[in-house]
């Protein structure tokens, strides 16, 4: 079996996608925004290379576009693309529930009980 090894860029990489994904869904990072690679660096204290990185995923997965020489902008959500996005969720949420469901041990679940009794 071949172990992949992760170096300190990815993990930037990685970090940097998921804080910008999070911030462009949840609209802290508005729609038609402008992100240029070099800002984003300095404002979060790590070398352009993850930031590009990051930049790039992001656009392949839609939630950015590219603009030649310039950055990339923050994709405009429509009605439509939030209410997919949320039904996606839900559904991704209920099958992750059935299945947790169906493996959760006894103990497991007395705890889950004693959380809810105590209000947290």
């Amino acid at each position: 079996m071949k172990v992949l090894k992760t170096t300190k860029q990815d993990s930037e990489s990685l970090t940097q996608r998921k804080d910008l994904r999070s911030a462009i869904i949840t609209g802290k990072i508005a729609g038609g925004t402008r992100l240029v690679e070099s800002t984003l660096a300095a404002s979060t204290g790590v070398s352009r290379t993850p930031v590009r990185e990051a930049l790039h995923k992001l656009a392949l997965e839609g939630l950015l576009y590219s603009i030649p020489r310039a950055g990339y902008n923050v994709e405009e959500m429509t009605d439509y693309d939030i209410q997919d996005l949320f039904t996606t969720r839900m559904t991704i949420e209920q099958i992750a529930a059935r299945l947790s469901m169906e493996k959760i041990a006894k103990n497991e679940l007395d705890k889950l009980a004693l959380n809810i009794k105590n209000g947290g």
